[in-house]
């Protein structure tokens, strides 16, 4: 699924190689990170070490706990 179709606040597993903003915190394929919101083309999340991160909202993504 896509991302913008995850709830917020949803943990996911990313399934594809995502596209990131120029100097944005590296995410790779099957990272595991905590997605908040949309803002504009990317969504807002979380790494697994508390960091911001930032990926285009049409990734490819698996949710593994709704909240």
């Amino acid at each position: 699924m896509k991302l913008y179709e995850v709830p917020l606040n949803s943990l996911v597993r990313v399934l594809e190689t995502p596209e990131i903003p120029p100097d944005s915190q590296e995410v790779t394929k099957g990272e595991v990170i905590k997605y908040y919101h949309i803002d504009g083309m990317y969504g807002i999340c979380k790494n697994q070490e508390n960091v911001m991160v930032y990926i285009k909202a049409w990734t490819e993504v698996e949710i593994l706990n709704e909240v």
